[in-house]
């Protein structure tokens, strides 16, 4: 008798352990898909960000420039000028939103340091831009990241 009850103690204790083995590797799982998420989101960001010719000094405060695929007039879309590389783009169930937008004000003094001794920035005018990106993979259990990060274009002719 007191070796079933042992028997049934133990029994209780690694099921005990095995439910907590379980859930520890179900919450590393989620921490890493949170993780390639971001660094997903991120990739994408800094591809933007690298060419120049997806964040264009045109438009007004509020114009949003889209991904080559997006239609015109969808999500206040001004014109499909953005483009990523191929391995960044969605696959399977992901999905992937990205866009530049224009913040205000449309030109403005580029920030200044200090002492204004000896820089420049009097020379230079700034346009604002943010950048944001929306990676979704929740469909494949991949995990989910959104991103927006600020943009100042510095462009010749100052006050």
């Amino acid at each position: 008798m007191v070796s079933l009850v042992f028997l049934l103690l133990m029994t209780i204790v690694a099921i005990s352990a095995m439910k907590t083995g379980i859930f520890e590797l179900l919450m590393s799982s989620n921490e890493q898909a949170r993780i390639e998420a971001f660094q997903r989101a991120q990739s994408i960001m800094d591809d933007i960000f690298s060419e120049p010719d997806n964040i264009p000094v045109t438009g007004n405060i509020g114009d949003r420039f889209c991904d080559t695929t997006a239609t015109v007039g969808s999500n206040d879309c001004v014109k499909n000028e953005i483009s990523i590389a191929t391995g960044l783009a969605a696959a399977g169930n992901e999905t992937v939103d990205y866009y530049v937008q224009r913040v205000g004000p449309l030109y403005s003094p580029p920030p200044r340091l200090r002492s204004t001794a000896g820089f420049s920035a009097s020379a230079y005018t700034s346009a604002r831009f943010e950048i944001d990106v929306d990676y979704d993979g929740t469909q494949d259990r991949a995990g989910r990241s959104q991103l927006a990060q600020g943009v100042l274009v510095l462009l010749p002719g100052g006050n």
